[in-house]
């Protein structure tokens, strides 16, 4: 797990590109990945109690099953559940598709196709605007609708007469009209 100051989760994009960016990726052979303890772990993380949990996983493998951890998908959506994560975003080949969406019985999110990115036909600079307005989206439709306003109350009617009989200037006008109405 990348740190941030001590901590697994940063506001800062900057500290986040140059940590990410040491990353190097190696090695390989057995199939599977931990990807179960991986998004078992990223909902594990501290979040704030305002925040939309949202989680991605891009793997090009199926999952290690069981896990070191995670011994089943059905373990890992519990996980999922009880950290009451939002949304599971997933960056897969579309034949691993079917292995990870279980997942998200507990998180909703869309599955994006790793197949041309791998292939070099695409790039992530093109599939990350599209699943940031996925989540965007998800999380604008999950937000509770804000309430309304209490309707103010009605205006007092003051109610008018209009009459085109002339008075006398220093008569008072209508004011007589509106002592028989009572106003």
């Amino acid at each position: 797990t990348l740190r941030f100051g001590g901590d697994a989760l940063t506001s800062k994009v900057d500290v986040f590109r140059e940590e990410v960016g040491k990353l190097r990726a190696g090695g390989g052979g057995n199939p599977g990945e931990s990807s179960l303890d991986g998004v078992t772990e990223a909902a594990r993380q501290k979040w704030r109690d305002d925040a939309t949990r949202v989680v991605i996983l891009i793997t090009d493998e199926p999952p290690a099953v069981p896990d070191g951890r995670i011994q089943s998908v059905k373990e890992a959506t519990s996980e999922l559940a009880a950290s009451r994560i939002d949304q599971l975003h997933l960056v897969v080949m579309p034949q691993l598709a079917p292995l990870f969406t279980p997942l998200q019985e507990a998180a909703k999110g869309r599955v994006f196709d790793l197949r041309a990115i791998v292939a070099g036909q695409d790039s992530f600079d093109r599939l990350m605007p599209e699943m940031g307005r996925a989540i965007a989206a998800a999380a604008q439709s999950a937000r509770p609708e804000p309430a309304t306003a209490a309707a103010p109350p009605p205006a007092q009617v003051v109610w008018g007469v209009q009459s085109s009989e002339g008075f006398a200037a220093g008569t008072g006008g209508s004011g007589g009209m509106l002592a028989d109405l009572g106003l």
